[in-house]
């Protein structure tokens, strides 16, 4: 399909922080590229190249970008290529009911634009999104069937980064999974991959767009029971006098069949992708009949680990918790003297307890550790400091210690009920 030309041509269809990130990489690598957002202060943002990102490197590859433009006009986005990765938020409605699990409303609009457009001919679309398993081949081919009928081809091929490090997530991804609408078009999807995104050589994954759906869940799914699993046994040292987690989890994953990801002791999962991901699959294999007991499981262990951290803290505070010291204090994440750094899943995060004072600290309250974007969505270190504040004597201050675009946001959410302070 299409000339050399437009080979080297590819529009991004929503431009937001994986969008753009996308745009820019394809650029730095030698693509000519259209992006198309709704909102027109944004866009001349973008050509104007007066953007701030909060994101790493997007701000830096947006001033070297020369072939990279953004576009408000659908038709100009549309013509520009006939390769279309469709990049939006498909946010989690909070519906039990799998089918409506996830919002697949600006999706879906994408999809019927392309689809109304007559002269729309041999495009590759690409969704590039979170949907539910069986919406590409069944809403989404139903909402571009014209498109299809004019040799178009729908694809799957989603994204595996952490808001914070998209660009290098996408620089250098262990492996891509497509969900190819045709071999041409997976056939193609490798070749940009290959050329002009990755620095590194992935693993290719081809498949059809249902396994393709249900691995993006599955492989989330996995690294939660993983984490979840370290929380628990982190529980069980921690209430084991002369048991560490830490010595434990490094021997655990030094077992090859394992691995030592996921495997540090901490405070759990959140984030933005991670516990929906896990809900999600359990409710897909829900409505197939399947007992989701493992996913449902992990994410009730994650709630159950952040009470039992909060409990162990405040029985601190109160001088009545049972067990020893040691573990109490190993437990609850709190230091003695010399203050020493804990460790939560993927580096150091401090959480400091000073009865004199009659103060509890969290910093670094993200939901993963020293994120440079401000995410507090489903933070488990903030629910930890939720529980502790709702229930400490009311002589005793919870303070949550950050940078003041995170502090905004938790105060936001929040309020009065802890007391705020940026880093020193």
């Amino acid at each position: 399909m299409g000339s050399e030309a437009q080979r080297k041509r590819v529009s991004i269809l929503g431009c937001g922080k994986l969008g753009i990130s996308m745009a820019l990489v394809f650029e730095q690598k030698g693509m000519d590229v259209m992006g198309l957002d709704i909102f027109p202060t944004y866009v001349d943002a973008i050509n104007n190249k007066t953007l701030k990102s909060g994101e790493p490197r997007v701000t830096e590859l947006l001033q070297k970008s020369t072939n990279f433009k953004a576009t408000c006009d659908v038709d100009e986005a549309l013509d520009f290529s006939d390769l279309y990765f469709i990049v939006v938020d498909t946010p989690c409605t909070g519906s039990r009911h799998y089918q409506q699990f996830y919002d697949h409303g600006k999706l879906g609009n994408i999809l019927k634009l392309i689809n109304e457009r007559d002269r729309l001919r041999n495009k590759h679309i690409v969704i590039s999104c979170t949907v539910m398993p069986g919406y590409t081949n069944t809403t989404g081919k139903f909402l571009v069937k014209d498109a299809i009928e004019r040799g178009c081809t729908l694809s799957y091929n989603p994204e595996f980064i952490a808001q914070g490090d998209i660009v290098r997530g996408l620089l250098k991804p262990d492996m891509v999974l497509i969900g190819e609408g045709s071999q041409e078009a997976g056939d193609r999807l490798e070749d940009v991959y290959l050329n002009n995104m990755c620095d590194n050589v992935p693993v290719i994954s081809r498949m059809s767009c249902d396994s393709a759906e249900i691995t993006k869940l599955s492989i989330n799914c996995f690294i939660t029971t993983k984490i979840s699993f370290c929380s628990m046994v982190s529980d069980m040292a921690d209430r084991t006098p002369g048991a560490n987690k830490f010595d434990i989890m490094r021997a655990v994953g030094a077992d090859a069949r394992i691995g030592q990801k996921c495997l540090i002791p901490g405070y759990g999962f959140g984030g933005p992708c991670f516990p929906r991901d896990n809900r999600a699959l359990g409710g897909y294999a829900r409505a197939l009949g399947v007992e989701p007991l493992i996913p449902d499981a992990t994410d009730r262990y994650n709630e159950i680990h952040s009470t039992n951290i909060a409990k162990l803290i405040l029985g601190e505070v109160s001088g009545e918790a049972q067990g020893s010291a040691r573990a109490m204090k190993s437990s609850s994440h709190l230091y003695a003297a010399g203050q020493k750094a804990l460790q939560s899943q993927d580096t150091s995060a401090y959480c400091e307890l000073d009865l004199a004072k009659k103060r509890v600290v969290f910093s670094d309250v993200c939901y993963k550790p020293k994120c440079t974007v401000p995410i507090i969505e489903e933070s488990q270190k903030l629910m930890v400091a939720f529980l502790v504040a709702s229930e400490l004597p009311e002589d005793f201050s919870v303070i949550i210690q950050d940078r003041p675009d995170i502090l905004h946001e938790v105060q936001k959410k929040h309020g009065p009920l802890f007391k705020y302070e940026t880093y020193a």
